[in-house]
């Protein structure tokens, strides 16, 4: 099935030099409604690259010359910066490590975090789509990945890892996860947001969607930024503080109805600082041997962490990654990792409204506490999907010559 999605995302890939507006609704589609949980990884990944990033053979070259001959806007110089520091990382690990080969491999990962959005927003600078085209995108796609969810629950669909199959069959954290966390902060920020019957269906599905993705920081990091960057707004700060009281009461009764340990466990204060004492233990085994020059550089790219509790998943127990952004990448570059880090929240916030650009700053940053985003190529999908639902004048900040 691997092959049969990349080469669909290959030949939306050629669109684009004929098609540009047909080739991105495509895209964005095609990378959401296939089955892209983490269940489904041997389907949809191969060698850490996921289908819909063959997408970037055609396109992205495009964008890479658009920017050597126009340049980039200012706000976002802050992105190339991070991207060259990154790349000397990986120049230098090239030279200097002596590890397996496949744990450097994959710290290049974040390096294609930073560089696929920019040339996607560079790719699609001059096409705006329209609210309802939007709208139809966020139904075709929230309706797919509800249906998978259910042929999951329902059983239609088993896994002969026991960790989908029975511990984990109640949730679906997929690429249109992030594309319907786009969707619901950029509707709750817009106060322009037309109220049309196709956009109460669009945002009720995203809704299920973040709700079923079963994962905490999500569901918590789009209520809090919603809700956070309303507060001057008294109406929809409280519209939005109710439905967030609402979700969460939802989704933490259906957790305790189901017996899911690992969210009954963390309704207490206790229960929270043991998880993320033994989430970041890995990394702080490291960061507890450092000499003077490791708190400043880091230990470098290719730099791994002993995860035992990855074992009983037949789980490789060497990881690149902690539960957490900004720990993984302090332990592997240091203090440069607060200029990755802010060129991260820039391209996740970049040419939208002050309210929608604060939310996505918060959601963002949240995630960032305790996922490790810059491993996940489906940010590209937030990316690029908050930035055309948001962006207000596309040529505004571009030295184009029409």
């Amino acid at each position: 099935m691997y092959a049969i999605y990349s080469l669909a995302a290959l030949m939306t890939s050629l669109l684009t030099l004929t098609h540009k507006r047909k080739s991105l609704k495509i895209f964005i589609i095609l990378s959401c409604v296939i089955p892209s949980s983490f269940a489904f990884e041997t389907q949809v990944s191969v060698l850490g690259i996921y289908f819909f990033e063959h997408f970037y053979w055609v396109a992205l070259p495009i964008s890479a010359i658009f920017i050597v001959k126009k340049g980039i806007p200012k706000k976002l110089k802050i992105v190339a910066i991070a991207i060259l520091i990154y790349f000397a990382y990986v120049l230098s690990a090239v030279y200097l490590y002596n590890g397996e080969p496949k744990y450097l491999i994959r710290d290049i990962r974040p390096l294609i975090t930073l560089t696929a959005p920019l040339l996607l927003i560079c790719l699609f600078r001059k096409i705006t789509l329209s609210p309802s085209e939007i709208d139809k995108i966020i139904v075709i796609s929230s309706t797919a990945t509800i249906a998978t969810y259910i042929t999951i629950l329902l059983g239609i669909l088993s896994f002969s890892n026991a960790f989908y199959d029975d511990e984990n069959r109640y949730r679906y954290f997929g690429i249109c996860t992030y594309l319907c966390c786009a969707y619901v902060i950029s509707t709750f920020t817009n106060p322009a947001t037309n109220k049309t019957n196709l956009r109460r269906l669009a945002i009720t599905l995203s809704l299920v969607v973040v709700l079923i993705s079963g994962y905490r920081v999500f569901i918590i990091a789009v209520l809090l930024s919603v809700v956070m960057s309303n507060i001057k707004n008294p109406a929809t700060f409280i519209k939005v503080a109710l439905l967030s009281i609402a979700m969460l009461f939802t989704g933490v009764q259906i957790a305790i109805n189901l017996g899911i340990e690992r969210i009954t466990s963390a309704l207490s204060l206790s229960g929270i600082l043991t998880q993320l004492t033994t989430r970041f233990s890995p990394a702080m085994a490291h960061i507890n041997n450092y000499e003077f020059s490791n708190y400043i550089f880091g230990s470098g790219l290719g730099t791994t962490f002993l995860i035992p509790w990855f074992d009983y998943q037949n789980l490789d127990t060497r990881n690149n990654t902690v539960d957490s952004t900004y720990i993984t990448l302090y332990v592997k570059i240091g203090i440069f990792s607060i200029i990755y880090a802010l060129a991260l929240l820039r391209l996740a916030s970049y040419d939208a409204p002050d309210r929608a650009k604060t939310a996505s700053l918060i959601f963002c940053g949240i995630i960032m506490l305790t996922f490790p985003i810059a491993y996940h190529p489906a940010l590209a999908i937030y990316i690029l999907s908050f930035y055309l639902m948001n962006k207000r004048e596309p040529l505004q900040q571009w030295k184009i010559t029409n």
